[in-house]
């Protein structure tokens, strides 16, 4: 075909019949997502919707540079959908509208197709048809959405589109590259990846299970998912090994977490430091599903342990991580200077013993360019070592006493292992 018309007639039949096969698949879905009675309800038929698009397509194109035939077409067929609509809604109190914007959407669409990228006006295509489609899916989920879940998104929106991009982005400490723009944004990154595995954890999987729990809350938080589960041990029946492995699992993703921020603030870095967070976490990885193959899988409903809950974006939880991001910047400034490279390898251990994202996110916002890319992925590592060995103490203290033994097993795996790679960074890499 084009060898015999011209590439703009080519186009143009081109664009015809995907117009009219798309306005009558849009026809189709409608019609069979609805029931018997309701089809009858609504207007026309699946051609009709196929006849839409065509005039739509017609009247574009048939006065070239001018869109007073189109516009005059899509006044007259929204009065035609204004009467029915008014018609219906008196003899048969129904008010629903998505046939009718369906109908406007089918005659846009002809105009859309010509004018834009084939790629984006199939995008377009398919989510209309999905959203058409998952009518019952999008009911049900937003009957589980509470009043507060809207106004935790209105915080993200706030935080991250509002105000990220207001707050001046200079020095206010002498001394320190702290600004407030750079602190903010540390909040803005952790709030989003724990907001992210939120939303997740609540509506993707209400119901999950021990490791799912685990994995999820391990992204949203190693040390409160660990603490918990822990906890939970005690109280909710369960393998032994089940638990292991959903704690396990927790702190594998701690792992994960620490190579997002990296891959956030310091894509080089994270590019190098890659196969290193890969072993570790396949180890991590292997640990837990050692574990978990010697049980039975048991549900257990975790909505009752408190695991990712929570509201991820309360103003405490921020200003308490800005507290530590000052605080840790300070020390951190202070310890360079006094100690060197050394004194950050010590404090990397102890900070470990803490909340180590405030001071790895400081740490590639404010000393990347400064020290070398070995000294701030040792040190980077070292806190995960020192976090991981805090989260084995204290599962061991809160732990229900048969877990205490696959437990030790598990986290000398874990510890040794973050440990070899801390090695290998420091001799490889200088």
């Amino acid at each position: 075909m084009n060898q015999l018309l011209a590439p703009a007639e080519s186009k143009l039949i081109v664009d015809f019949v995907l117009s009219v096969v798309f306005s009558l698949l849009i026809g189709i879905e409608l019609n069979n997502r609805l029931g018997e009675e309701e089809r009858s309800k609504v207007f026309g038929t699946d051609r009709t919707f196929a006849f839409i698009g065509t005039l739509g397509f017609i009247l574009y194109v048939i006065t070239p540079g001018s869109l007073t035939a189109y516009l005059t077409g899509f006044c007259m067929i929204g009065g035609l959908l204004a009467v029915y609509y008014f018609l219906r809604s008196q003899n048969q109190q129904t008010y629903g509208i998505t046939a009718i914007v369906l109908a406007f959407v089918v005659y846009v669409l002809p105009a859309f197709i010509i004018t834009q990228e084939r790629w984006f006006s199939l995008l377009v295509i398919v989510i209309v048809m999905t959203l058409s489609e998952i009518k019952p899916q999008i009911k049900a989920f937003s009957s589980k959405i509470l009043s507060g879940e809207f106004l935790t998104l209105s915080k993200f929106l706030v935080i991250t589109g509002v105000i990220l991009p207001l707050v001046p982005d200079r020095e206010f400490i002498p001394y320190i590259a702290i600004s407030p723009h750079k602190l903010w944004l540390a909040i803005v990154v952790i709030s989003s990846i724990s907001y992210i595995s939120y939303l997740v954890r609540k509506f993707m999987f209400p119901n999950a299970g021990l490791l799912l729990s685990g994995v999820l809350g391990g992204l949203y938080s190693s040390t409160a998912t660990t603490f918990i589960l822990a906890k939970k041990s005690k109280e909710v029946p369960g393998s032994r090994y089940e638990y292991t492995a959903a704690i396990l699992a927790a702190n594998t993703m701690l792992f994960l977490r620490v190579w997002i921020i990296i891959a956030i603030f310091n894509q080089p870095l994270a590019s190098e430091t890659a196969p290193v967070f890969a072993a570790m976490i396949l180890v991590g990885t292997v640990a837990t599903y050692f574990m978990h193959r010697k049980i039975e899988p048991t549900v257990v409903n975790t909505s009752s342990t408190g695991i990712i809950d929570s509201n991820p974006l309360e103003l405490r939880v921020a200003i308490l991580f800005g507290g530590l991001y000052m605080i840790f910047a300070l020390l951190t400034s202070y310890v360079i200077a006094t100690y060197g490279s050394l004194g950050l390898t010590v404090l990397s251990y102890i900070v470990g013993l803490t909340d180590i994202n405030p001071f790895i996110i400081n740490l590639y916002q404010t000393h990347a360019t400064t020290l070398p890319a070995a000294v701030i992925a040792t040190a980077t590592i070292n806190a995960v070592a020192g976090n991981t060995l805090l989260h084995g103490v204290y599962s061991l203290l809160l732990c229900a006493k048969e877990l205490r033994r696959p437990l030790m097993i598990g986290y000398v795996v874990l510890v040794a292992t973050v440990l070899g790679a801390s090695i290998v960074v420091g001799v490889l890499w200088s």
